[in-house]
């Protein structure tokens, strides 16, 4: 009887660990997404900002 409740509890703690892990894998998951969704929209902010730049060179060309 000793020795069931000793592998039950080591089974637990076993499901445990397992369910640590797999939480702290999702949380880097989630930081490394946000962080790539970051810099997506951080170059795609420079791009628009580039594009303004552009067309507003265009027309102060025009209009001389």
């Amino acid at each position: 009887m000793y020795e069931e409740d000793q592998t039950s509890k080591l089974e637990e703690q076993r499901k445990k660990e397992i369910n640590k892990l797999f939480m702290q894998n999702a949380y880097k998951e989630r930081d490394l997404l946000k962080k790539k969704e970051a810099e997506i929209d951080k170059m795609q902010d420079e791009a628009i900002r580039k594009y303004h730049e552009q067309v507003a060179l265009r027309e102060k060309n025009v209009a001389q």
